[in-house]
């Protein structure tokens, strides 16, 4: 056994010795390199964090030490997403206490592994990661996904691939630091299906310099695409219903990073709803765009989530990152109204087109978005907060609860007529009394009695 192993064997190694292990290893262990970077996490040796790799559909679970109550879930390891700063405990996982500990990755089949990515993220020592990676198919005698804590995890059916410690690439200066175990150009990692990150205790002796894992990858080998950010790459997509009918054009290029929630959560939603939106503002003799665009952007002007022109959406990519759990989808469906409304068409059908009001045409994307795609959000709401400036043609949110309330007090009809009369440049005030008996200024008055009503407000 040579000196090298033997000081694995026992403990972790100095740096030095690490290097010396990884060079060594060339025949039982995978390839590892290392890099530390002052630029985000861009790096000349090894690729960029990726985004729809194998571990982001993996299940991950720490098996052995405590998770710090100021870290994030374990699902931050595999979002897609890195920090934005240097030091940001909540885009990061890391463990408490001085004993490390061991995380597990399911992959949920055994999978030939091409590449293990790991990256780090912190202004000091937290950059540096130290832990042994093993890999199991979980079908050995003595397979135990939880080796007991200071066990050989070799003893309960994990092989050893690769021993990772940065220190030498980050030289105690911190920053973003990248691990690429295996890759596209050597022999890979080898057929798993579990992942066992055995982390050493902190560098220092006090609990406060466990790493801050921000990110780690897990690449199959002859994946489709491996998609990664910072990368230069056009990522466009195209998504159609599912009779053909209706086809969108998806351009993440300046945001890969929103690929994998475009695919599981915005285009089932557009497949759905975009018919629905047809079907719910017609017009005679008018077909709505069977195509159309969604184009990420990273320099939108400020305050604005997105907007539509003719049949294309942009959206802003911050926006998007931030509220895909909330917002954004209810954006979208106001955005695919307009595409719908094509009020640009009065031109080819009428000689002289009256122009609708823009309360008209918002009111009318937030109505359909707020009462009909997500009324139990309550967004358009009258409350005792807003009621003393609510005006029907306040437009957006407000014009859509008067909208709403005409739909319920008179007829739903009322809407898609509305609609078609803008589309064929025939909207005018004296349709209101056609509609319902009543002038518009009335139907306004008539609107805020009944909210101060449901209020219990005396004026």
């Amino acid at each position: 056994m040579s000196k090298t192993l033997h000081s694995l064997r026992r403990g972790w190694p100095a740096a030095s010795l690490f290097l010396l292990a990884t060079t060594t290893w060339c025949q039982a262990a995978a390839e590892v390199k290392m890099e530390a970077s002052a630029e985000g996490f861009i790096f000349e040796k090894i690729p960029a964090p990726a985004i729809n790799d194998a571990g982001a559909e993996a299940r991950w679970k720490l098996v052995d030490g405590e998770q710090d109550n100021f870290s994030a879930d374990t699902a931050v390891l595999a979002d897609g997403t890195v920090p934005q700063n240097e030091d940001d405990p909540r885009a990061n996982f890391f463990l408490s206490g001085t004993t490390g500990g061991k995380l597990v990755a399911d992959l949920g089949e055994t999978t030939e592994i091409e590449s293990v990515g790991s990256y780090s993220c912190h202004p000091r020592e937290r950059a540096d990661q130290l832990y042994r990676l093993y890999g199991s198919t979980g079908t050995a005698g003595a397979f135990k996904i939880a080796p007991p804590a200071g066990s050989d995890p070799k003893q309960f059916g994990w092989t050893l691939l690769a021993t990772v410690d940065t220190r030498s690439a980050s030289q105690g200066k911190g920053g973003r630091v990248g691990v690429e175990i295996g890759g596209e150009r050597s022999r890979g990692v080898g057929r798993f299906r579990y992942l066992l990150f055995d982390i050493a205790p902190p560098v220092k002796a006090g609990a406060t310099s466990n790493t801050f894992f921000s990110e780690i990858d897990v690449v199959a080998a002859g994946a489709k695409e491996t998609l990664r950010l910072h990368s230069n790459k056009k990522v466009v997509r195209e998504y159609e219903t599912k009779d053909g009918k209706y086809q969108f054009v998806v351009d993440a290029s300046q945001a890969p990073d929103m690929v994998p929630w475009v695919e599981k959560e915005l285009i089932p939603m557009c497949e759905e709803w975009y018919p629905k939106l047809n079907a719910m503002l017609p017009s005679k003799g008018y077909e709505g765009p069977e195509k159309f665009s969604l184009t990420f952007k990273s320099d939108m002007p400020d305050g604005v989530p997105a907007y539509a022109a003719g049949d294309g959406l942009s959206l802003s990519a911050d926006f998007f990152r931030r509220e895909k759990d909330r917002e954004a989808k209810g954006c979208v469906v106001h955005e695919m109204v307009h595409v719908v409304q094509n009020y640009g068409y009065a031109r080819q059908v009428n000689r002289h087109p009256k122009d609708t009001p823009v309360w008209v045409t918002e009111g009318i994307a937030d109505y359909v978005r707020w009462f009909l795609y997500e009324p139990e959000s309550k967004g358009a709401e009258i409350t005792e907060g807003n009621i003393g400036s609510a005006r029907y043609d306040g437009s957006y949110r407000i014009t859509a609860n008067f909208f709403h309330y005409i739909a319920e007090t008179y007829d739903p009809r009322i809407i898609p007529e509305m609609n078609a009369a803008c589309r064929e440049g025939r909207y005018d005030e004296e349709l209101w009394k056609k509609w319902t008996g009543k002038p518009l200024q009335e139907l306004g008055a008539d609107w805020l009695a009944a909210q101060r009503k449901r209020l219990h407000l005396r004026h």
